[in-house]
């Protein structure tokens, strides 16, 4: 199964039906990196910026790295440059969804490699 698929099945199953999935079928799994990261949101003037606004952006963002995640070929995940591949697309989105009324700032926590 791939990344995507995997989560795909787990955004559909309660808790409880995902555990016995999971263990009945760990081995057609391929884990990917677990990426811990935070992001920090700077606004510039909070009475321009509607808390939904801030909030969908945000959204957005976090979106956005699951996607980049999910869709991570095998061989860039085994890869050598995977922290700085990540780095350059967690500097990418923090460009991306920054502007004048928000300055936002994705930062890499943590990455575990754990290939199946």
């Amino acid at each position: 199964m791939t990344a995507v698929e995997v989560a795909q099945k787990k955004d559909e199953m309660p808790a409880d039906e995902w555990d016995r999935f999971f263990d009945a079928n760990i081995q057609d799994i391929t884990v990917f990196p677990i990426v811990s990261y935070e992001i920090e949101a700077t606004i510039s003037n909070s009475e321009t910026l509607l808390v939904s606004e801030r909030d969908g952006r945000l959204n957005d963002i976090h979106a956005a790295i699951k996607a980049f995640l999910l869709e991570m070929k095998p061989e860039t995940a085994a890869a050598d440059t995977l922290e700085a591949d990540v780095l350059a697309e967690f500097e990418r989105l923090s460009a991306l969804y920054s502007d004048d009324q928000i300055t936002v700032d994705c930062r890499i926590q943590s990455i575990e490699r754990e290939m199946v």
